[in-house]
């Protein structure tokens, strides 16, 4: 294995052990079913997400895989394609997050309590609650996920490899309880759907949320390795979701 490729493939594997390890038998019963704590792990983990993407903006751009597939694809000098897959990945947390604090149960709760609840608190609960608070959090990621930064960690460095390892860990784990939401949200919302049917959705689901966020890393140290460890780390995290 290439040592260039070695922090990323580190942190895929340190990623899926803390999976097995950690987040599916302690987090996964808070995030595979709708509770609050759940909601509050997501939104901390969703958080650092963006500020890990903010520091690995700043690698600076090593020699590694070549290939035509690979530029064409390169959308890190498009703000139109970067935005666009930035507000997805924010808009699924935002549905996500609306679903594990059951807002919608809450809100019809309010409304019932007109006793209670007064046209301005509900007013003022809409537009400055829960939902507020979500689109900040995605404001926060989209920052780290668009922006330019001048600032540069040099490729000899020690910071480099252990930025690469710690923001690219950070990522999975955020990968392993969406893989974990959406594995139990299919389960609640289609109880008849086949093992193999729920594992493509979910496989299918983490690729189309995932492999965006990974790229902007790669596309800075394109190495194959590490793009075919995260490829199986994906693969692998939806299987043993099931």
């Amino acid at each position: 294995m290439q040592n260039k490729a070695f922090p990323a493939v580190a942190a895929d594997i340190v990623g899926l052990a803390l999976f097995l390890a950690v987040t599916v038998p302690f987090l996964g019963p808070f995030i595979s079913t709708p509770t609050v704590r759940g909601g509050s792990l997501i939104f901390l983990v969703f958080v650092l997400v963006g500020f890990a993407l903010n520091r690995l903006k700043r690698l600076e751009p090593k020699e590694g895989f070549s290939a035509a597939w690979l530029k064409a694809i390169d959308f890190t000098n498009n703000q139109t394609a970067l935005i666009t897959l930035g507000v997805g990945l924010i808009i699924v947390f935002v549905l996500m997050q609306t679903n594990l604090n059951d807002l919608w149960g809450d809100t019809v709760d309010l409304f019932e309590n007109t006793g209670e609840v007064h046209e301005g608190e509900m007013t003022l609960y809409i537009t400055f609650g829960p939902i507020f608070i979500w689109f900040m959090a995605g404001a926060l990621y989209l920052a780290g996920y668009v922006l330019k930064t001048e600032k540069v960690i040099e490729k000899e460095t020690a910071a480099y490899g252990w930025t690469e390892f710690v923001g690219l860990l950070i990522i999975n784990l955020l990968l392993g309880m969406f893989a974990l939401f959406i594995s139990g949200w299919l389960g609640r919302t289609a109880p008849a759907l086949g093992t193999a049917a729920a594992f493509i959705l979910t496989w299918l689901g983490l690729e189309l949320l995932f492999i965006p966020v990974r790229l902007r890393h790669t596309f800075r140290n394109p190495q194959l390795f590490s793009m075919l460890s995260f490829l199986l780390l994906i693969g692998l995290i939806a299987y043993f979701t099931l």
